[in-house]
């Protein structure tokens, strides 16, 4: 089977066929040994079928072709039969490629059934929660034992990202001392799939002396746990995914789909938004794309700024800093707003176009008028998106009076443009290179059109 040409599923059923007949008679005897018995079954009966899974199951089973092809097989006949796929999620012993397959997807789809039962049983104590949690003074104090209590981890820590004062409290170290976390003001959201969890039930006992709100995320609602509860999020009866049915998985999952609802309603109540999201992530990549212009922008001080009623000299002579370039020069009427740019690409299409004589005039004659801007306080995204859209890479910050109070360079947030869009910064070095060869007879610059050019 020649897995570079074009590969029809259903045309080379009659090439599986061939290839299971024939891995059959070179593996019967290993294929007679214990265990093995449903799998000789299988073989021994592919004559007798005509069904495309049996036919796929048996190439599974043998192993036989493992190629791209097969797997084409493999996309094309698998279903939605659930019954069928449990019996390969829960078979015990080796598995082929094919049943790792199929089993993996059984996972999955058991994760995803259990989250849609639970959708349903969204309800009035859903409601109550969220009341709850949005009306407490102090903190949402998060709970759990084991793998619930990673999963408590994960809602603590989104809770407080999304605007609720949150942290997560071991119930063992919580009884040797760390109870003393807890306050009269804060509420507990316990998180036990059984109910019955001894490290969970000895620290519920104590809470409920402090008497502090408690909220229980179970699936046994008439456990231990939902009868101390004030209010108890039912889970439903879950089934863990896998072959033992045993390691939390599903019920994992549940978990941390009733707590992502939680928080993230609870945050749509208080009105949580961008800004406060922002506040919340300031570091790393997700909070330089949730900040402002004036947190990244090159400040005045760090800008060249000129009168635009100086000569293209002087303003090249005065305005220079120290440091790092911006590649533009921000000019200024008598007010101090913002009237003119001129970039290191417009100095360089007046040389090199031999217009020595333009280097003494007023710079207001040759600088872009009324270039792109932002106003102080725009988020980096919709600069960023400008600076694409416009094709600049200079991109002045005013006031609302109008008066420039520093530059976005491009150079500053490159990290954060679209890969594809990014201005070519090797053109820019090329063009202000050229000035070094000035009268040189160098090839012209391209015109780029009126803008923020550079």
């Amino acid at each position: 089977m020649d897995d570079s040409e074009d590969f029809d599923p259903r045309g080379h059923l009659s090439s599986a066929r061939a290839a299971v007949q024939t891995a059959y008679v070179a593996r019967l005897t290993d294929f007679g040994q214990a265990g093995n018995a449903s799998k000789l079954r299988s073989l021994w009966m592919l004559d007798a079928v005509s069904n495309e899974r049996t036919y796929l199951h048996c190439l599974g089973v043998v192993g036989t072709l493992e190629s791209d092809a097969t797997y084409s097989l493999l996309d094309h006949c698998v279903t939605d039969d659930a019954e069928t796929d449990m019996d390969v999620a829960s078979q015990q012993g080796p598995l082929s490629p094919f049943e790792q397959i199929r089993a993996g997807r059984e996972i999955i789809r058991a994760e995803a059934r259990a989250l849609e039962a639970l959708s349903a049983r969204v309800d009035a104590e859903f409601d109550r929660a969220v009341s709850l949690i949005h009306q407490c003074r102090g903190c949402l104090i998060v709970t759990g034992m084991g793998k619930a209590g990673l999963i408590g981890q994960k809602i603590a820590a989104t809770l407080a990202s999304t605007g609720t004062r949150s942290h997560y409290l071991h119930p063992g170290e919580a009884v040797h001392g760390d109870l003393g976390r807890v306050g009269g003001d804060d509420t507990i959201l316990v998180l036990s799939q059984s109910g019955q969890t001894e490290e969970v039930l000895r620290l519920v006992s104590s809470l409920r002396q402090l008497k502090v709100p408690i909220i229980a995320m179970t699936g046994r609602p008439d456990s231990e746990l939902g009868a101390a509860a004030d209010i108890t999020l039912d889970l439903g009866d879950i089934e863990e995914a896998g072959t033992l049915g045993l390691a939390p998985s599903t019920s994992t999952t549940a978990m941390l789909a009733m707590g992502d609802a939680l928080a993230l309603v609870v945050c749509h109540k208080r009105g949580f938004g961008p800004e406060d999201f922002a506040q919340f992530h300031p570091g790393g990549s997700l909070g330089r794309k949730l900040s402002k212009v004036e947190d990244v922008m090159r400040t005045l001080d760090e800008c060249r700024v000129a009168s635009e009623r100086k000569s293209v000299r002087e303003v090249m002579v005065e305005a220079s800093r120290p440091g790092r370039r911006v590649g533009a020069v921000l000019l200024v009427d008598d007010e101090g707003s913002l009237s003119g740019i001129f970039t290191d690409s417009d100095l360089a299409r007046l040389l090199e176009g031999q217009r020595d004589e333009t280097l003494d005039h007023m710079i207001a004659d040759v600088m872009t008028r009324d270039p792109f801007t932002v106003p102080v306080g725009t988020r980096l995204p919709e600069a960023v998106e400008q600076i694409v859209r416009q094709k600049i890479s200079e991109l002045p910050v005013c006031d609302v009076q109008g008066r420039p109070i520093g530059v976005i360079d491009v150079t500053d947030v490159v990290g954060i443009l679209p890969g594809e869009q990014v201005p070519a910064q090797d053109e820019k070095s090329a063009q202000l290179n050229k000035l070094l060869r000035v009268h040189a007879g160098s090839e012209p610059i391209e015109e780029t059109g009126s803008g923020n050019c550079s």
